[in-house]
């Protein structure tokens, strides 16, 4: 009989664990990388006109501008871009009003300066190579040997927050970004990533290096050189 009590106290104990600890888990958005973020990701919506076209209302928060103004939104209006209207709010944060081409150019823009940022990241001597995939959804890295498992967190979690960002930019529904790290030592995989399995503030604590990436590929459309 006190077996059998011990047993039961037992089995309370570990339920309450088990009720709690997940509680913790979620609250601090360690359960899904996704859960909760749209108040740190872009957001894209598509809306049909008066006269049946498809227009793209995206909005850019203000982690991801830079020091964009709204003078220099202002030349990005240009109907033959299918760019029909660009806002900077109080917050800091934009708003685009786009047509279907509109958005390409944007995306295309927005692509180059999130290749640009791999370029910092390569300046490093222990990181050889990246590669993605065209919607960011995937990426192949390939590191050092030396390279420790924290660090390679870090550098995961920095391209988490490029797919995300790309993702959310484009309206798409990118529910998994994966990053394959290769030792360039064996060239064998030392370890896969999954955003799903990521707690969400990593995505928070990435952003920073994403930075100004979305502006800066706004800015270039606006001083002509991704029209």
């Amino acid at each position: 009989m006190f077996k059998k009590l011990k047993r039961l106290i037992f089995l309370i104990i570990i339920i309450v664990a088990l009720v709690y600890g997940y509680r913790f888990l979620k609250e601090n958005n360690y359960l899904n990388f996704g859960d909760n973020g749209s108040d740190i990701l872009p957001s894209a919506q598509a809306t049909l006109s008066e006269d049946g076209q498809t227009l793209y209302s995206i909005e850019i928060p203000s982690q991801y501008l830079g020091d964009l103004t709204q003078e220099k939104l202002n030349q990005l209006i240009n109907g033959s871009s299918g760019i029909l209207s660009a806002t900077l709010n109080d917050d800091g944060s934009a708003k685009l009003l786009l047509t279907a081409d509109g958005r390409s150019l944007v995306l295309n823009a927005v692509s180059k300066s999130f290749d640009s940022t791999f370029t910092e990241i390569l300046a490093q001597d222990s990181v050889i190579s990246i590669t993605h995939s065209e919607n960011f959804s995937s990426f192949e890295v390939t590191v050092d040997g030396s390279v420790s498992g924290e660090s390679r967190l870090t550098l995961a979690s920095k391209l988490f927050a490029v797919g995300k960002a790309y993702a959310s930019l484009a309206g798409t529904d990118t529910e998994n970004i994966q990053v394959v790290v290769i030792n360039s030592d064996t060239q064998q995989i030392d370890k896969v990533y999954n955003s799903t399995g990521i707690a969400r503030s990593a995505l928070g604590d990435a952003v920073d290096f994403v930075g100004g990436a979305i502006g800066e590929g706004i800015s270039r459309i606006a001083s002509g050189s991704d029209s």
